[in-house]
């Protein structure tokens, strides 16, 4: 008879080595799983309620227009009339989180990323200024301080008013002529005046009337203390809103944080 042979010492050291293995493999794994799923919680977090752009109107109480109306050909002033501007002559925008938009039923633009091409930032700008925009034709609606016509057939105007761009005093004045039935206007003279900008670099990145656009990266003008001048000479109907865009930072639009759109009442 054969006698049973006893376990092998090497084959109990080989099944303990294995076993520590797995278990430590095990405890890889979990701690791996745990990361993974902390991580994933954490990023869903973050994103549940992220910070938005929205429109805001900033046109202080002080802010003031002056309209003149002058000959077309003698060039003498005829009238010269000061208003209050109205509501959203001065358009910028805040961050607020997601939810707080969509409570207001605000139009809204994520934040631009960092490091993205021209094209990205224009295409953000686009939606900065669809946000601006219709923030300024709600505002209209909303309130009865927008001029009405005057009865200036033929005759020469210019609109003049001013705005702080983040601490930093700017003027703005459009220069156009009323045809002699009233249903359009002749851009002249589209202009921005700096001062001794504090808080800039400031830049005019668009300037804009109906079918008239003058936008980065054609148009990109550092203000400084310069008086800065567009010649459109463009015939479009009356009616609308003259716009103009300043933004600090460089490459055209720069990190996109800092933009507001200023404006004076319809032309008329």
């Amino acid at each position: 008879m054969h006698s049973k042979k006893a376990p092998s010492i090497f084959s109990f050291h080989k099944l303990h080595l294995l076993l520590t293995f797995y278990l430590i493999l095990l405890s890889v794994l979990g701690t791996l799983t745990v990361r993974i799923e902390s991580q994933s919680v954490y990023a869903a977090a973050t994103s549940v309620n992220p910070l938005v752009f929205v429109a805001i109107d900033l046109t202080p109480s002080s802010c003031i227009e002056t309209r003149v109306i002058s000959s077309h050909t003698t060039h003498a002033v005829l009238s010269k009339t000061q208003f209050h501007c109205p509501p959203g002559s001065d358009i910028g925008i805040v961050s607020v989180p997601l939810s707080q938009a969509k409570a207001r039923h605000e139009l809204y633009a994520p934040p631009l990323p960092a490091h993205t091409s021209l094209s990205v930032r224009m295409k953000w700008f686009r939606q900065i200024q669809q946000l601006m925009e219709a923030k300024k034709k709600e505002l209209r609606v909303s309130s009865s301080v927008e001029l009405k016509p005057y009865s200036n057939c033929g005759y020469d105007e210019s609109i003049y008013t001013n705005g702080s761009f983040y601490g930093d005093w700017l003027g703005f004045e459009v220069y156009y002529h009323v045809s002699l039935t009233c249903s359009t206007i002749v851009l002249n003279r589209e202009e921005v005046i700096g001062s001794n900008p504090v808080n800039g670099p400031d830049y005019w990145v668009e300037v804009k009337y109906y079918s008239y656009d003058k936008t980065c990266p054609v148009h990109y003008d550092w203000i400084g203390a310069n008086t800065l001048n567009s010649y459109p000479g463009v015939a479009d109907p009356i009616g609308y809103d003259n716009y103009w865009y300043i933004a600090t930072g460089n490459e055209c639009i720069g990190t996109g944080g800092a933009i507001q759109l200023f404006s004076v009442s319809i032309l008329y």
